[in-house]
C-alpha cells in the first residue's frame, strides 16, 4: 500500500485520522470514506524548485563574478545556500503534509494549508465530472491533478493536486459518482 493511499476497508482509521486532522470535519451517519490520499511527494520538490533553483543559479553567479568576494567568503555562500535550499525543501515538506483529499459516498473533500487550513467540500451530487489534468511535468513524473467539475467549471479550491496514480483515483471518484447520481 503507497503512503497515504487508504482504501474502504480501513474506514474505520481513516475517519479518526479525519476527526484528529479537522474536528469541525464530521462524517455524517451513513457517509463512509472510500478514498483518501494526499499529493505525490513529488509536490515537495515541485513546490520547492522554482526557489531553490534561483538560490542556487544566483550563488554560481556570485561565486563565477566573485561579486560579493568582498564581503562574503565562498564558504559561507555555500552554507547560505545550503541552509536556504533545505528551509525551502522542509517548508514544502510539511506543506505536503497539510493536504489531504478525501472522496465519501456524499461528497469530496479537500483540506490544505499549512499556517490558514482550508476546508473545501462539494456534494458529489453538484459534480458533474472529475477531470484529469496532466501537465508536461506531471506527465514525467507519472502524476497528474484532478479537478472537479461543478457546473460548467473546476472549482480552483477543489483541484486535487500531483495525485500518484491519478487514472486509478479518477476511475474512484468516476465510480462514486456514478452511484451517487453525477454525469461521468
Amino acid at each position: 500500500m503507497a503512503w497515504g493511499y487508504f482504501l474502504a476497508p480501513e474506514a474505520t482509521r481513516s475517519e479518526e485520522l479525519v476527526a484528529k486532522m479537522n474536528p469541525e470535519l464530521t462524517l455524517l451517519g451513513n457517509e463512509i470514506v472510500i478514498l483518501m490520499v494526499r499529493p505525490s511527494l513529488w509536490y515537495v520538490f515541485a513546490g520547492s524548485f522554482r526557489f531553490n533553483a534561483i538560490v542556487v543559479l544566483l550563488a554560481v553567479l556570485t561565486y563565477h563574478t566573485q561579486l560579493l568576494a568582498r564581503y562574503i567568503h565562498m564558504v559561507a555562500l555555500l552554507e547560505v545556500t545550503t541552509i536556504l535550499v533545505v528551509v525551502r525543501m522542509v517548508y514544502a515538506l510539511m506543506d505536503w503534509t497539510s493536504h489531504v483529499y478525501m472522496l465519501t459516498n456524499w461528497r469530496i473533500v479537500t483540506i490544505k494549508g499549512l499556517f490558514h487550513p482550508e476546508l473545501y467540500q462539494v456534494s458529489l451530487a453538484k459534480i458533474s465530472q472529475a477531470r484529469l489534468m496532466r501537465s508536461v511535468i506531471q506527465q514525467v513524473f507519472r502524476v497528474g491533478s484532478i479537478g472537479c467539475v461543478v457546473g460548467e467549471q473546476i472549482i480552483p479550491a477543489g483541484i486535487w493536486e500531483w495525485i500518484g496514480h491519478p487514472d486509478r483515483v479518477q476511475q474512484q471518484i468516476d465510480a462514486a459518482l456514478r452511484k451517487r447520481g453525477g454525469n461521468t
